[in-house]
C-alpha cells in the first residue's frame, strides 16, 4: 500500500520537491542537516489482526557514485478510533549505498511494529526524515525520497464490521 508523502510547508526544515532525472521530480534530503516531510497512515481492514507491520521507505542517491550511509527516522504516534495518541516514538532505518548505486531504487524497510498494538483503520501521523546531522548518516551527497510503503499480512476475509471495534 504506496502512500506519496505530504510536504508541510513551515514545519520545520521540509524536505524539497527537485528535479530528478529528466523533468521528474522527487523530495530531496541534503547531506548533513535534518529534514523532513510527513505521511498519515490508516491500518487497512483487510490487515491481518496481530500480525506486524513494516514501513518501507523507496530513494534514490541520483547521480552519485560515492558511498556511505543514509539514515532514515520514522518519528510516529498512532491511534485507534476513539482511542488516544501517545507520545511520539522513532524508528531508525540505515541503508548503506555502494559505488554502483547512481539512479539506484533503494528500499530501506524499517524494523517491525508489533503487531499486538495495531487495530483496524488505526491513525499513523508519521514524521520522515533524513537525519544527515548524525553521526551515522555518512552519504555525503542528496538522497530522493522516491516514496513509501507500508508491510502487513493480508486476512483474506477482511473485517466483519465496519464499526469499532471491528470484529
Amino acid at each position: 500500500d504506496g502512500l506519496e508523502p505530504t510536504l508541510r510547508e513551515g514545519v520545520g526544515n521540509p524536505a524539497e520537491l527537485a528535479q530528478f532525472k529528466g523533468n521528474t521530480v522527487a523530495y530531496l534530503f541534503v547531506p548533513g542537516s535534518t529534514m523532513e516531510t510527513y505521511v498519515n497512515w490508516d491500518v487497512p481492514f483487510n490487515w491481518a489482526p496481530g500480525t506486524d507491520v513494516y514501513a518501507a521507505i523507496h530513494w534514490s542517491p541520483g547521480a552519485s557514485t560515492n558511498t556511505g550511509t543514509v539514515r532514515w527516522g520514522l518519528e510516529f504516534t498512532s491511534a485507534a478510533v476513539n482511542g488516544t495518541f501517545p507520545d511520539t516514538s522513532t524508528f531508525y532505518v540505515d541503508t548503506t549505498v555502494s559505488t554502483s548505486s547512481a539512479w539506484k531504487h533503494i528500499q530501506a524497510v524499517s524494523a517491525a511494529y508489533p503487531g499486538s498494538s495495531v487495530s483496524p483503520n488505526m491513525r499513523f501521523l508519521i514524521r520522515l526524515y533524513r537525519d544527515g546531522a548524525a553521526s551515522q548518516d555518512t552519504f555525503p551527497d542528496n538522497a530522493y525520497l522516491v516514496g513509501i510503503d507500508f508491510y502487513y499480512k493480508v486476512n483474506k476475509f477482511g473485517t466483519p464490521s465496519f464499526t469499532p471495534p471491528y470484529t
